[in-house]
């Protein structure tokens, strides 16, 4: 029997081992078309609920016409790559996704004029297939879990002319691409930086999902290198998948075999990015991995705050919901909590 919820503290907590934090990729997203700063918002019902002292969100639901994040660290990683390739010999943009972090590679390389090719596991839904396939992206259906899809996309890449790896994770913690996608996601705390001092927010605790680790990273970076606000950071995963959790109490990077079910697709990742494992690793305080009936509570909650997420973008709110429900070393009483929701759909009116 799975259990509700596992909580790990970390004994390998080290600023200084933590990479420095690197905001620049805002002020080039900025410039792009479409561009808005994403929403932080209070939530003091559910803070009361939870018995938080206070509780905000920032809304990562809207990100150039896409309902996720990844558009952040995709562009920046897109905009390296070719200056470093000074726009030649890119004739193929390739990646692996469950879903996101494709459908924003899918939309870059038909805004940049070039062809994708999309690795997804087999479990990947028809919806999110059309979505890729509407952007004119090539569909290729793995037969195994997310990280075989990962292999066949770097497989592809070596053996395609001109192809481009455009890939959120790497098994090379120096690969340049899968850093350019952590500095990109910089930008979502370059934003935060100015709006939780103007919105008179000192988080004392911030939960963040993990998937493959880019955002985690870029989390740990902000949070222990690029602020003077050292909140506990809490790492939320899947425990089909919790890869972070696992590697933390081994001290080494640990592949998980990801093949079980989660309504949270979007984490259901069981290697993370080498390049992120040395950020989460020393940056974070904690890791807590949730079963999938975590969700449905923090889903109905943040609705009815006129929060509309899908269940891996809610896995810090679910996150919350655990500890506010389970006997852990955490509490919540007196505390100020920051979640990022990670993919949903923009808020009512907005």
């Amino acid at each position: 029997m799975i259990p509700p919820a596992e909580l790990f503290r970390s004994p390998h907590r080290d600023d200084d081992r933590v990479r420095s934090f690197d905001g620049r990729s805002l002020a080039f997203l900025r410039r792009l078309p479409g561009y808005h700063q994403s929403p932080l918002v209070r939530l003091p019902e559910l803070a009361d609920r939870l018995g938080l002292r206070d509780l905000a969100a920032k809304l990562e639901v809207d990100r150039f016409g896409l309902t996720s994040f990844k558009a952040m660290g995709v562009q920046w990683a897109l905009a390296q790559c070719l200056d470093a390739t000074a726009g030649g010999r890119v004739a193929r943009l390739i990646t692996a996704s469950d879903g996101n972090h494709g459908h924003a590679v899918a939309r870059a390389a038909r805004e940049a004029g070039l062809p994708a090719s999309i690795y997804l596991p087999r479990q990947t839904p028809d919806r999110v297939l059309a979505r890729l396939r509407a952007e004119g992206a090539d569909v290729v259906i793995v037969p195994g879990t997310y990280d075989d899809s990962v292999d066949a996309a770097y497989l592809r890449s070596l053996h395609e002319p001109g192809g481009l790896l455009l890939s959120d994770t790497s098994a090379d913690p120096e690969d340049r691409v899968a850093e350019w996608v952590i500095q990109g996601y910089g930008a979502i705390f370059a934003e935060l930086d100015t709006q939780l001092d103007a919105a008179e927010f000192a988080p004392d605790m911030v939960l963040v999902q993990v998937g493959i680790g880019g955002l985690a990273a870029a989390a740990a970076r902000y949070f222990r290198r690029g602020t003077v606000r050292h909140p506990e950071l809490i790492a939320v995963e899947s425990v089909v998948a919790a890869s972070a959790q696992r590697s933390a109490q081994r001290g080494s990077l640990v592949r998980l075999d990801a093949a079980g079910s989660t309504v949270m697709a979007g984490i259901n990742a069981g290697l993370l990015s080498a390049g992120a494992w040395t950020d989460i690793k020393y940056g974070f305080d904690s890791y807590l991995a949730i079963d999938d009936s975590r969700c449905g509570p923090a889903l109905r909650a943040l609705r009815s705050s006129g929060v509309r997420a899908g269940p891996t973008g809610a896995a810090g709110m679910a996150g919350l919901f655990a500890l506010a429900s389970t006997s852990q070393p955490i509490t919540l009483s007196g505390k100020r909590a920051l979640v990022i929701i990670t993919e949903g759909r923009p808020r009512h009116g907005g």
